[in-house]
């Protein structure tokens, strides 16, 4: 796989419709996530309520070599 996230994004054709987030789990992990939604409507990005289109969430997945039972998942921003 390899590259930046910048990287991956460019592979993924995914453009300005995502972001790179810090964030962190539950347990208090901190990762940095390639984000393609958000929970604040005003970052721009698609919400909850307003998800991507699967066609990119599957570019994203294929780029990651994830299997097709991995889904997205919603992590609170480490600094919002």
């Amino acid at each position: 796989m390899g590259g930046s996230a910048r990287d991956i994004m460019t592979k993924a054709r995914l453009g300005d419709q995502c972001d790179i987030r810090q964030v962190v789990t539950k347990q208090g992990n901190n990762y940095w996530c390639i984000a393609l939604a958000s929970n604040d409507p005003k970052e721009g990005m698609y919400t909850p309520q307003n998800m991507p289109p699967q066609e990119q969430i599957d570019r994203l997945r294929a780029v990651l070599m994830k299997k097709d039972h991995i889904q997205p998942q919603w992590w609170k921003a480490k600094n919002p």
